[in-house]
Formats: structure tokens, sequence, C-alpha cells
């Protein structure tokens, strides 16, 4: 039984979510990670995302949209909040995210907003599904992440290094 502190019960999900938020940043520091600077020239990467799907990425995006809470979490745990210019309506964590616009629900997609931001690249989850189809008509780069596991959890975050142009330094 857990025991009630004063601020409430915590739920399951709220210990699971600071479990992986715990062993992503454990993640990066094992694998000490650092941004590749731009020696002014961008390079195109082909990528298997989680859902299969070959996608060309521009390397050292600088204008990201997150849809997803544990998307938002590995890019901040990264050290790519500044890079974010908006995230779902379900992300809350870190903190920093509150400031953000708001994009996209459960069962909606500000469209509009999306493309007048301008991202260099969308990271999307499963519950985006129906939405990814609409964001790449509309040109925009779109990743899937979608673990089923911790182990997988930890393949997104060096899949996102490889996207954003991290290199590992061991």
């Amino acid at each position: 039984m857990i025991e009630n502190d004063g601020r409430g019960p915590r739920s399951k999900t709220t210990k699971l979510m600071g479990l992986i938020a715990a062993l992503m940043l454990l993640s990066v520091v094992c694998c000490g990670c650092t941004v590749v600077k731009d020696n002014g020239g961008k390079k195109t990467i082909t990528v298997t995302d989680d859902y299969g799907r070959t996608v060309k990425v521009v390397q050292g995006a600088k204008r990201i949209i997150s849809l997803a809470p544990s998307d938002s979490e590995i890019i901040y745990a990264l050290g790519l909040g500044d890079m974010v210019v908006a995230v779902d309506n379900n992300t809350n964590y870190p903190a920093e995210t509150a400031s953000k616009p708001k994009v996209s629900g459960y069962k909606w997609l500000d469209m509009e907003t999306i493309l007048g931001l301008k991202p260099d690249i969308v990271f999307a989850a499963d519950i985006n599904k129906d939405v990814i189809t609409q964001l790449e008509e509309r040109g925009l780069t779109t990743v899937v992440l979608n673990p089923k596991n911790v182990s997988n959890v930890f393949d997104n975050i060096r899949f996102v290094c490889k996207i954003m142009g991290i290199e590992s330094m061991g």
C-alpha cells in the first residue's frame, strides 16, 4: 500500500513516467552524447522509424514539434528543449513544456498552427497514426517513435540522437 504524504496518492502512471524519465537520463549520461556542431552543410539521412516507414531526414533540425509526451521527454532529456516549438496537449513534463503551444491531443490536431510554426521535424507516436499521413502530405518530415518496452525506449533515445546529429563520444 502506498502511503499518502499529503499531496495525494501517486498513480501507477506517474511512477512509470518517473522511472522512464530516470532511465532516459541515465542512458544519456552513460552514452556520453554530445551535439555535433553544424559545419555549414546539412546531411540528409534515411531512417526507418518505429512504424517501419523509410523517412528522409535532414540531420540537426532546429525546429521540433513533439506530438507525444514520451517523445517530448526524450527530446528534453537530450538537452534539445530549446528547439521545441510546440507539443501535444498531454505533455506536462518537463515543466518547460507548459509555455509551448499545444497543437494536438488524442482526438484533434491544429494543422494551421503546426504549418505556421514551420517545423523541421515532427516526432509522433502510435496515438498519432491517423494524422501522420496528413502531416506528410503537407511536406512535414514526420518520424514515429513507438517503444513497446524499456529496451525500445533506449533504442528511441539513440535514434533521436542519430536524427538530431548527436554523436556518441564512447
